[in-house]
């Protein structure tokens, strides 16, 4: 299914484990480019792995605590995302 996100950046936000990041790597294997954003290093980690191994992209990811509007910047300045 082609969604049109080629092209487009995702800001996955809680994306280490679960719905977010089953969203997240769909998202990648739609040709989005995908930052992911959550509260533990090591599962975030380990989360851009599964997802780099699955859909061959990379995938930045950054750890902090998730408020509303900071976190969504800190998340895409630190990844290096092109938002």
């Amino acid at each position: 299914m082609d969604f049109g996100l080629k092209g487009r950046v995702a800001i996955v936000a809680a994306a280490s484990k679960g719905l977010g990041r089953a969203v997240a790597e769909e998202m990648a294997r739609e040709g989005a480019e995908v930052a992911l954003c959550a509260r533990s290093e090591a599962n975030l980690e380990q989360a851009a792995q599964i997802i780099r191994r699955a859909t061959g992209r990379e995938v930045p990811q950054h750890s902090t605590r998730c408020s509303p509007q900071p976190a969504c910047g800190s998340c895409a300045a630190a990844s290096g995302c092109p938002a």
